[in-house]
């Protein structure tokens, strides 16, 4: 999970992980739990978020373009 990514592309849109989370309806804390290694999201959350975000869930994943 690639969540410096994440946060690069919640603050370009100007929102706070926690808003994404909510509109996402994660429960807070989910996407901060993803910047451990260990802790791999399920595969729904992934997709809520990718989609939240206009992007592929492996850019999610990956961190890479992949258009």
């Amino acid at each position: 999970m690639n969540f410096a990514r994440i946060r690069q592309l919640c603050d370009e849109r100007g929102i706070s992980i926690t808003t994404l989370e909510q509109e996402c309806g994660l429960k807070n804390g989910t996407v901060c739990k993803w910047k451990d290694d260990t802790k791999n999201p399920r595969v729904d959350s992934a997709k809520k978020v990718a989609d939240y975000l206009k992007i592929a869930v492996d850019e999610l994943l990956q961190g890479g373009d992949t258009t």
